[in-house]
């Protein structure tokens, strides 16, 4: 059971989330649907990553935050640059970090 689930089609940063984890000993998933995702997802969940550039449904936070065994659960989006509309749209849907694509990557480690 995962602690952390990643949705994103980017192999690249697949990979690196895997790596990271492993490295860190954190059980991970990387999915590239939300119908996935919410196959994966369980109490043990503590973060959910996602890719904001490909046209990302703000309703699913909604179902997330909506659901009281999940409300808990740390949102974390990264973008392809800083595109201050989207990354505001995040944040007001729910979203507790959203970070630019370098952001991400540099401070991966610690984010996980």
């Amino acid at each position: 059971m995962p602690e952390v689930i990643a949705v994103m089609k980017d192999i690249f940063f697949a990979a690196k989330i895997r790596e990271t984890a492993k490295h860190k000993g954190i059980d991970t998933a990387i999915v590239r649907s939300y119908e996935d995702m919410f196959d994966f997802l369980n109490r043990r969940t503590k973060l959910l990553i996602f890719d904001l550039r490909e046209g990302f449904d703000f309703t699913i936070v909604k179902d997330i935050k909506g659901n009281r065994l999940f409300s808990d659960i740390g949102l974390i989006g990264f973008l392809p640059h800083v595109n201050t509309e989207l990354k505001n749209e995040a944040l007001s849907a729910g979203f507790d970090r959203v970070y630019s694509r370098g952001e991400f990557s540099k401070k991966l480690a610690e984010i996980i």
